[in-house]
Order: structure tokens, then C-alpha cells, then sequence
């Protein structure tokens, strides 16, 4: 089997999965993204349901699109003078410390918004990454089974990246990783932990 080949490849349809697949994409670049299972988002479409973070300014363009994809969802969904909208917001009408709310249904509906609009983007649900194969520590080909059929696929890539929560693709590529804490001496890390 001749292996697929894309500019890049991205495992993992976490939110930062997307959010690297969704930019290449836009940038032009061939991508492949995969997921174990059919519905992308992970933690904003399986009940994480707010922003993990407090600061209120622009940071990153796809942050800042979200958001606004966000408040139209539920403008539209349920109006201006309703709960859902105002909780879009820092500082919500009920909470001055509030931090913006994304129901499960408006994040899936973003990220396939996004998704959807790109010739460039495919995505490939039900597959897991089973084989690696490494040019010294460089990746060029993973090899994919299907959780649902008998079949799979290979890819090759200039670039591949591991956007999975577990790091299952790293862990198939043999990188060196630590449990736990390491030490302040092991990377000159006076302050860490």
C-alpha cells in the first residue's frame, strides 16, 4: 500500500489538535487530521463548558474567532437578553469574575464549522496511530488502524504532530518522557515546582 501523503499530520482532534490543523489549512497546507472517534473537540464537546483562562485580551486569532463564534451561537440560539449570551463573556451580567462558557453543541458547532470550510483539511475519524516509522528522531510515515473496520492507512509527512491528551503518538514514536516531577537541576529550573 502506497502511503497517503499530506504536509502535515495531526493526531489528535483535542482543541489545540483543531486549532493547529484548522491554521495550517487556512495557510494552505495539505492536513490530515485524525481522531479515535467521530466527534472532534475532546474536553469543550464532552462537558468542559468554560475558558481555562482569566486574561480578557486578544491573544491568538482562532481564540478571539471562537469566542466571537461562541456569542453568535448563542445570540442567535437564544437571544440577547438570555442567560446563555451574557455567560459568552468575561465578567457576565451574574458574575464580574465570570470567564466565557461554551456549551458542548456551540463548540461542536464551531469547530465544524471550521472544519467543513476547508478543502484543504481532511478528517479522518475511528483511527488510531498503531506504527512508526523514523528517520533517526524524525518521523516520516505512521501507520493507522480503524477502530471500525479491518482496514487502515499509512501517511507520510514533513511534520506530524501529537495533539492527543495520552501523547499516543509520541509514546509509539519512543520519546523520552518522565513521571512525575523532575528535579529543579534537570533543566536549570530554579522556580519550578
Amino acid at each position: 500500500m502506497k502511503p497517503s501523503e499530506y504536509d502535515l499530520v495531526v493526531v489528535g482532534a483535542t482543541p489545540g489538535g483543531i486549532a493547529c490543523a484548522v491554521r495550517a489549512a487556512r495557510e494552505g497546507l495539505s492536513v490530515l487530521l485524525t481522531n479515535w472517534n467521530a466527534h472532534p473537540g475532546a474536553f469543550f464537546v464532552n462537558g468542559g463548558n468554560i475558558l481555562d483562562t482569566l486574561y480578557e485580551g486578544d491573544r491568538s486569532p482562532l481564540l478571539t474567532e471562537f469566542l466571537n463564534l461562541n456569542r453568535e451561537f448563542n445570540h442567535d440560539r437564544y437571544g440577547e437578553d438570555s442567560v446563555q449570551y451574557a455567560s459568552c463573556f468575561f465578567g457576565d451580567r451574574l458574575d464580574s469574575s465570570a470567564r466565557p462558557k461554551i456549551s458542548n453543541e456551540a463548540a461542536s458547532w464551531i469547530f465544524s464549522k471550521w472544519m467543513d470550510a476547508l478543502e484543504e483539511l481532511t478528517f479522518l475519524p475511528h483511527y488510531l496511530p498503531e506504527f512508526v516509522e523514523k528517520e533517526g528522531r524524525l518521523i516520516k510515515r505512521v501507520a493507522f488502524r480503524s477502530i471500525q473496520e479491518e482496514d487502515g492507512i499509512s501517511v507520510e509527512a514533513p511534520i506530524f504532530v501529537d495533539a492527543t491528551y495520552e501523547g499516543d503518538l509520541a509514546a509509539l514514536a519512543g520519546v523520552e518522557y518522565h513521571v512525575g516531577r523532575e528535579s529543579r537541576e534537570d533543566f536549570c529550573e530554579p522556580h519550578a515546582g
